[in-house]
C-alpha cells in the first residue's frame, strides 16, 4: 500500500499522458520501470509527448527525475545544446528531453538522433580534448505542444506518439 502512494503519481500521469489508451499505459509503465531499474538495458524507443500547454508532460519528467537523479538529466528546448559539435551533454546522462526542439533542428540531425536512440555507444568530441567513445545509455522524450518537433517515416521504429489528455489542464493539484 505504501509502495502505491509512492508510485500512484506517475501512474495517474502516464494515464493522463496515454489518453487513457491501456495499451500504451502498459507500454509506458514498463518504460518508466526500464529506465529506473535496468538503465544499463537501454530503452531504444524514444517518446514523443504531444499534449496542450498546462497538461502534465513536464510534470511526468519532473517525477522521472526524482526518481533517477536530477545529474542524470537534461532538457532543453535549444536543439544545438545537445547537436553542437562539442556537446558533451550525452556523457553520464539517462534522459534527454527536447522540449518544443525546432524541426529544422532535428531534421538536419536525424541521423545522429537515430543512432543515440538505439546504439549502446556513442562519442563525444569536447572542445580542445580528442574525440572519446562513451556508453549511450540515454533515453529520449521529445516534448511540445506541436508534434513536428521531429522527423520520421511512418515506420520508423524509434518513436511511440502519445497524445496527452487536457481533462486536468492547468490543473495544480
Amino acid at each position: 500500500e505504501n509502495q502505491m502512494k509512492i508510485i500512484e503519481p506517475l501512474l495517474d500521469y502516464i494515464n493522463m499522458l496515454c489518453s487513457h489508451h491501456q495499451p500504451l499505459i502498459d507500454y509506458m509503465i514498463l518504460w518508466c520501470a526500464n529506465l529506473i531499474q535496468n538503465p544499463e538495458n537501454k530503452n531504444k524507443i524514444a517518446l514523443v509527448i504531444r499534449g496542450d500547454e498546462g497538461t502534465g508532460k513536464n510534470t511526468f519528467l519532473n517525477i522521472l527525475v526524482r526518481m533517477i537523479g536530477e545529474h542524470y538529466y537534461f532538457t532543453t528546448g535549444n536543439g544545438s545544446d545537445l547537436f553542437d559539435k562539442h556537446s558533451t551533454v550525452l556523457r553520464g546522462r539517462l534522459l534527454i528531453n527536447l522540449d518544443e526542439v525546432e524541426i529544422a533542428e532535428t531534421a538536419k540531425n536525424i541521423g545522429k538522433l537515430k543512432a543515440w536512440i538505439t546504439e549502446k555507444t556513442t562519442s563525444i568530441n569536447p572542445k580542445g580534448e580528442s574525440i572519446v567513445p562513451i556508453d549511450n545509455f540515454n533515453v529520449f522524450v521529445f516534448t511540445g505542444n506541436n508534434i513536428t518537433n521531429i522527423i520520421r517515416g511512418a515506420t520508423d521504429r524509434r518513436y511511440v506518439q502519445l497524445k496527452s489528455s487536457d481533462e486536468k489542464r492547468c490543473d495544480r493539484e
